[in-house]
């Protein structure tokens, strides 16, 4: 019976890691869409270029089913501020 829930407990653990593994890259795909998508509304000549400057800061969410994401900066007074991906863009 011991050997069972072993086994059980292995197959969670391989289930939960290959879970994490597929939320991590859609998490990520989700991000870049957005800044892409952003960048190009924004003018952009050349938006994958602009990616390693907006990468480092974002952050994602799903809220009724819908994915959120913020791109987080600091203001003049070291405050953290969170812009969508359309404000982050300097018009």
């Amino acid at each position: 019976m011991s050997e069972n829930v072993e086994v059980l407990k292995k197959a969670v653990a391989e289930v939960e890691a290959r879970a994490d593994k597929w939320e991590k890259l859609h998490t990520v795909s989700t991000i870049r869409r957005e800044l892409l998508a952003a960048a190009e509304r924004g003018g952009a000549f050349h938006a994958p270029q602009l990616l390693p400057w907006l990468e480092r800061t974002p952050s994602w969410r799903e809220v009724s089913g819908q994915s959120i994401v913020r791109v987080v900066t600091t203001n003049d007074d070291g405050k953290e501020v969170r812009h969508t991906p359309d404000e982050a863009w300097p018009t």
